[in-house]
């Protein structure tokens, strides 16, 4: 692990090993281009892993599919060559770092409430910077961050004033730094978001109460505060090197929806000061136990992420599939609990609508809710689809989009349409290789990705030339 700075309580830190965590195509463009050194998933179906905790050095080293793995969220600093020793050197790897808490887990006691006595890291924060801690609006209860159902219910870290620039300096001097001289790419900043679901409220300046935020879900003022550190924290990573002599890069975990449209201002502010983004939500909403991602929220991140891509900032979706609202179950198999099973069709949705609005630095990770670590579940990666021929077509409810050897269609209405296909091709499903005949019919919420050969011309239909 990191060493530690003489600011932090306890002696050594223990980064987080799991997460605790009509359309228009006109797009407005980000400010600048990103620099950011990305793998080029201009081709085909790439892929990320979301730590890597259950994957072997072997299985790193040796894995058949590394030209399109891009990305790793959260890499453990152990296996950091044999990434650079595989056949794929250039996947990316980014070092886990929660945005707006101490990701040290002695600190982790009974943290629910605003005492002390089960708590030496808050005490330790309030001997020794108090200005550095973030309260609810009772300004004695910290603004605990807390995610039941992921081992966080009962535990939490100490949540830290993002508008402190103390509080930047030490993420930077101790952390990133750490982390790029340990050999990684990037800084996978956590939960990172523009609500605030924390109730934040104020710090102490000078042990005087200073009232920052409403405290409420949607708060502006903490929206702005988030914006305003992501733009600060770009800015002092960038400037850093790797060992790979690059510049050091960042990557929120950040999902938007419909609260925040892909065009408002504080999103185009957050965009343009990002590297990448994850997007753990993605597109199956945290499960698809519900639903996938659909309608109005479906066609705003399409948009989000057109955007980002004609930028340069690459955009991983995690797509989880399983009984969401059960974290009990979330271990259980499909037979235990249907809501688990990955099915073709999930996979095929999740997969279309990220090709939908793909250029050079998108993939995906697709698992059962919060099992990460593994290999992602994606039989249909493995498929040869080639470049994107053109943008997508859009219609009412289903958006098309033409690959070189590849075609997909995305329903995200909620009746049955029917997709008629060019009749210059033959089509087989990607999962089954069946053939497939036009017209298709898609169902609600449901899409199609469809491999495609083009038919040998007919020489009786050819003009002799003189």
């Amino acid at each position: 692990p990191p060493h530690m700075s003489t600011m932090v309580y306890a002696t050594s830190l223990a980064l987080a090993s799991v997460i605790v965590a009509g359309a228009t195509t006109h797009v407005k463009h980000r400010e600048h281009q990103s620099a950011a050194a990305w793998c080029d998933a201009s081709s085909d179906i790439h892929t990320f892993w979301t730590f890597d905790s259950d994957i072997t050095a072997d299985q790193i080293v040796q894995n058949p599919n590394a030209s399109t793995l891009d990305f790793v969220w959260g890499a453990a600093s152990s296996h950091i060559e044999s990434y650079r020793q595989s056949s794929n050197p250039d996947t990316v790897l980014s070092s886990y770092i929660p945005f707006a808490r101490d990701p040290n887990r002695t600190m982790m006691k009974s943290c629910t409430g605003p005492t002390v006595d089960k708590c030496p890291g808050l005490k330790w924060y309030q001997d020794n910077h108090p200005e550095m801690v973030i309260y609810q609006c009772d300004k004695v209860t910290p603004a605990w961050n807390h995610y039941s159902g992921e081992g966080w219910s009962e535990t939490a870290l100490i949540p830290l004033d993002i508008s402190n620039p103390d509080v930047i300096e030490w993420q930077i001097s101790t952390l990133v730094t750490t982390a790029i001289v340990d050999g990684y790419d990037a800084i996978a900043w956590d939960n990172f978001g523009l609500f605030n679901e924390f109730a934040a409220c104020g710090a102490y300046r000078n042990k005087t109460w200073v009232k920052l935020y409403s405290g409420e879900h949607v708060d502006s003022a903490w929206a702005d505060a988030v914006a305003n550190w992501i733009a600060t924290i770009k800015t002092k990573v960038n400037a850093i090197q790797t060992q790979r002599h690059r510049p050091a890069m960042i990557i929120p975990n950040w999902s938007i929806d419909t609260t925040y449209p892909w065009n408002s201002s504080i999103v185009y502010q957050v965009g343009n000061n990002t590297d990448g983004v994850l997007s753990e939500a993605g597109f199956s909403n945290y499960g698809c136990a519900d639903g996938c991602t659909t309608g109005a929220a479906w066609v705003n991140k399409q948009l989000f992420i057109r955007n980002l891509q004609k930028s340069g900032v690459a955009f991983y979706a995690i797509n989880e599939m399983g009984d969401v609202r059960n974290p009990a179950n979330w271990s259980k198999t499909c037979a235990e609990d249907a809501k688990n099973c990955i099915t073709a069709a999930k996979r095929q949705y999740v997969l279309a609508s990220l090709l939908m609005s793909k250029e050079d630095a998108a993939a995906t990770y697709i698992s059962g809710v919060q099992q990460y670590g593994r290999v992602s579940v994606c039989p249909e990666c493995n498929a040869h689809i080639g470049k994107a021929v053109g943008p997508a077509v859009e219609a009412a409810t289903v958006w098309t989009r033409k690959f070189d050897t590849g075609f997909i269609a995305v329903n995200f209405g909620t009746t049955t349409e029917s997709v008629v296909l060019d009749g210059a091709y033959t089509y087989t499903d990607i999962t089954t290789l069946a053939p497939v005949t036009s017209p298709v019919d898609i169902l609600a919420g449901n899409a199609t990705i469809l491999l495609a050969t083009k038919k040998a011309s007919d020489p009786t239909l050819l003009t002799p030339t003189l």
